[in-house]
Parts: C-alpha cells; sequence; structure tokens
C-alpha cells in the first residue's frame, strides 16, 4: 500500500515537472529573443537607403509689410469738423464721404457767384442788343464811328465779367466740395487726427487710409548677399502671424547701401493672400544663397522615444538594431540627417 502510494507521487510530481519545462520553451529551439525579432522585422517590413544629395542654403532676412498705396487727407479749407462718417478700422469704397466740415459760409459764398454770374450774363446780353443795334445805325451813317468804339468796347468788358463770374462760382463750387473729405480709393482708415467738433486749418492731416489689397515686403538685405537678388525675382516668405506660405516678387532695390548697418532696402510686392495682411505686421524673406550636400532620410523611418530620435539600420547581418540619430528640418518625404547614419545606410520604413 505504502509502495503504491509512493509510486503515484513520484509519477504525479513527474508530470507536473513536464507541464513546467513546456512552459518555460524547454521543448523549443533556443533562439536569442533579440536576434529573431529584428530578423523578422528586417524581412518582413520595407527598407530604404539613405541618400545624399545637394540641398539649397536658404537664410532668412526679417522685415515687415507695407501698404503700396497709402494716402493722408488733409484739409483744403479751414473749417471746423461736423460729421465724422467713418472711424479708424472701417473699410471705405472709393467717393465714400469720410468726414464733413463747416460749409454755411462756403454754401452762402456759392449762392452769391451764382447771382453775381446772372448778372453778367444780363449785362452781356444787354450789351450784344446794344452792340448791334449802335453797329447797325453806324453803318448807316446815322451814328458816328466813335459809337461803333463805344458799344465794342462795351461787349469786351461784358464778356470779361461774365468770365470772372464763372471762375469765381467754380471757385466756390471747389470751395464747397473741399468741405467733402471724400475716399480717393478703396481702402482701409488706418488713423484719424480730428474728432467731431475739432478746428481743421488749411493743410491739417484729417484721416490716413491704405489699400489692403496691395501690399509689400520692406526688408534689409546685408551688403554680402545682395549681389543674390535681382529684380523680377520671386522669393517665398512666411508671415509670423500665419501658417500659409506666401511669394513675393522684387519691385525696388535701394542703389545705395545703408552706412550704419551696411545693408540695401528691398522692397517686394506680395502676392494675394488667402489671409488678410496688415501693415506693420513682421515677416521673413526666404532667400536661396547657395547649395551645400546633405544626407536625407525617409522620414517614415524616422520615430521618437521620449525627446530621442531612433531609426531601425541594418546591420551587415541584416539584423536591425536601434540607433539613436537627430535629424533636421523637412524636404517633402524625407529628413534631413544631421549625425547618426552615413550615406548607403539601410534603414527600416515605419518600423
Amino acid at each position: 500500500m505504502f509502495n503504491k502510494k509512493w509510486l503515484i507521487a513520484v509519477l504525479s510530481s513527474g508530470a507536473l515537472l513536464l507541464i513546467f519545462i513546456a512552459m518555460a520553451g524547454g521543448f523549443t529551439s533556443k533562439i536569442k529573443p533579440a536576434e529573431n525579432s529584428h530578423a523578422q522585422a528586417a524581412n518582413q517590413q520595407p527598407v530604404t537607403a539613405v541618400i545624399e544629395r545637394e540641398i539649397a542654403i536658404v537664410s532668412e532676412y526679417p522685415g515687415h509689410l507695407i501698404a503700396k498705396q497709402t494716402s493722408v487727407l488733409s484739409s483744403r479749407i479751414s473749417a471746423q469738423v461736423v460729421d465724422v462718417l467713418a472711424d479708424v478700422g472701417a473699410r471705405v469704397k472709393q467717393g465714400d464721404i469720410i468726414m464733413r466740415l463747416a460749409n454755411q459760409d462756403l454754401d452762402a459764398r456759392r449762392i452769391s457767384q451764382q447771382e453775381s454770374l446772372a448778372a453778367a450774363q444780363a449785362q452781356l446780353n444787354k450789351a450784344r442788343l446794344e452792340h448791334d443795334r449802335v453797329i447797325a445805325l453806324v453803318n448807316e451813317k446815322l451814328l458816328p464811328e466813335a459809337e461803333r468804339d463805344r458799344v465794342v468796347a462795351q461787349l469786351d468788358i461784358a464778356q470779361a465779367n461774365l468770365k470772372q463770374a464763372n471762375a469765381a462760382l467754380s471757385e466756390a463750387q471747389a470751395s464747397l466740395g473741399y468741405s467733402l473729405i471724400a475716399a480717393p480709393y478703396d481702402g482701409i482708415i488706418s488713423k484719424r487726427w480730428l474728432n467731431l467738433g475739432d478746428q481743421a486749418n488749411v493743410g491739417a492731416a484729417l484721416v490716413s487710409l491704405y489699400n489692403p489689397n496691395d501690399m509689400q515686403l520692406s526688408v534689409n538685405i546685408p551688403e554680402s548677399v545682395i549681389k543674390a537678388i535681382k529684380l523680377g525675382q520671386r522669393w517665398p516668405l512666411q508671415v509670423a502671424s500665419q501658417e500659409q506660405q506666401l511669394f513675393a516678387t522684387v519691385v525696388e532695390i535701394a542703389p545705395a547701401a545703408d552706412l550704419a548697418s551696411h545693408s540695401f532696402l528691398v522692397k517686394l510686392d506680395i502676392e494675394p493672400s488667402l489671409q488678410p495682411l496688415l501693415p506693420g505686421m513682421f515677416a521673413r524673406l526666404q532667400l536661396t544663397t547657395g547649395y551645400q550636400p546633405a544626407l536625407l532620410v525617409d522620414s517614415r523611418a524616422v520615430y521618437r522615444v521620449g525627446q530621442i530620435e531612433y531609426v531601425k539600420a541594418l546591420n551587415e547581418q541584416g539584423v536591425a538594431l536601434p540607433a539613436i540619430v537627430r535629424t533636421g528640418k523637412q524636404l517633402d518625404e524625407y529628413s534631413l540627417v544631421r549625425s547618426g547614419l552615413s550615406a548607403g545606410a539601410e534603414v527600416l520604413i515605419n518600423p
């Protein structure tokens, strides 16, 4: 009985031992886990090679946006501001009235000149009738020749008075028009110097406006780089407050350098933008100043662990091993390799 129990215990222990060995992989082939996983990845995943190409050397130069078309509207008469119809930031159309100046005296002057013109016209009509009557009598020898000279002189004076009255009326009407400050083109009001009730003197600035659809980039280019800039060239630029890529064409290059900074002022016309551009916005002009060799790797081969960049590079045996790399800017589907890889090295895509 004792032997039977002992045999059962031994058999049970042996069975349990076999189960533990099987679970531990004791009956499978011994392959190093790291080598197995890398080799499998290298066999199943696509591979790409690090390539060497010449890339552009791009330098950025800071500048600011300016309105190509801007105006300061000044007063041409001395009068009080009686109405402000468009404030700072308002969009106006060409011909829109922005501000009104007091014009009671000007209107009274216009009416007076209209009356003077009517009187001058009546005087001219009377002089013409007198001229025709006297000339007929002189021709019939019923009046002396001196009368001819008299009526001719009177007609000349009447014609001169009418011309003078017309000029005075035109001046009065123009002065009355000066009381209406109108927009010379479609634009945005950028500044207003006078408020309602203020006195506007002759030559005093009233409002300024600019055309938002015609913007330029103003940038200072160093003397060492100015030779790369030519009229008509098209260059990319980046506005700091916007994500879109813009382009501009060189339209003006200063003929002389600034003595303090040894730089040349360059202006570029900016192509139409999807987002509004405002004068004074900060922007960077991106200039290609040369080319240099560089290593590029497919961006899909690079992955991050924390703050560190890795690729899985194939060694001489075709085994994919993690390698630390440093990459730079994106160039289409490639990343610029700064360190960690050499030309021709093979790496896994989407490791």
